[in-house]
């Protein structure tokens, strides 16, 4: 049987959580603080952001944007060549995407469509904010790793102190690369924050399955899921 838990570390357990809510807290709100800095979460009914155009054509049945090439691009020898699209208008200068058979798609891999950007969309009618999901995926990913520290404290390392604790929860917040995506928050953020939440989970849930327990099958299907 475990043995009951003295008065005294009931305090001291109240105020650890206390302390890391206070902690995980102020880290949210600076990723979110800094990633509307440049420019104001927006939700648009038309956006020319590439995971905007992505739902677009995701709703009509394709996995490529709605937005047509240019027809030019098709009778090139190699549409690929810089020097034989010079002074054919491919579209809003569109940067780092794929051209392929008279379509563009993104290569950047559609996690943060399925998780976020679509199913916004289908339920509001208007896109995502880019900015804003790169806060969410990073916040996901802090929180994340926050629980996959925490468990690792509690099953290797029970002595460790609170403030031992508070430290890690303060350096995993504000020592990693989130505090650069949130800078710019464009497209280019997106995949790369939305692996970092999808990564992070993975970890912790893979943990909390190898735990062992009634519910470890639950774990393991998330896990591999997240990752």
């Amino acid at each position: 049987m475990r043995a009951p838990r003295q008065p005294g570390n009931v305090v001291s357990s109240r105020t650890e959580k206390l302390g890391l809510a206070l902690v995980a807290a102020t880290v949210l709100f600076c990723y979110g603080n800094l990633a509307a800095l440049l420019r104001p979460f927006a939700f648009e009914r038309q956006s020319s952001s590439y995971y905007a155009l992505l739902a677009d054509g995701f709703m009509a049945g394709r996995l490529s944007f709605l937005l047509e090439p240019p027809a030019a691009l098709a009778k090139l020898a190699d549409p690929y060549e810089p020097r034989q699209r010079v002074g054919i208008d491919t579209g809003r200068n569109m940067l780092d995407v794929t051209y392929y058979k008279g379509r563009y798609y993104i290569y950047f891999g559609v996690a943060p469509e399925l998780a976020l950007f679509l199913p916004f969309r289908l339920l509001t009618g208007a896109h995502f904010s880019e900015n804003l999901a790169v806060a969410i995926f990073c916040s996901g990913g802090y929180l994340c790793s926050l629980g996959f520290f925490l468990g690792l404290r509690r099953r290797y390392f029970p002595a460790a102190g609170t403030g031992l604790v508070w430290l890690g929860a303060i350096l995993l917040g504000g020592c990693n690369f989130s505090l650069l995506l949130l800078e710019r928050s464009h497209i280019w953020e997106v995949p790369i924050a939305s692996a970092y939440c999808f990564s992070c989970l993975g970890l912790w849930v893979l943990f909390l399955g190898l735990e062992g327990g009634r519910r470890s099958l639950l774990w393991l299907t998330a896990a591999s899921t997240a990752l």
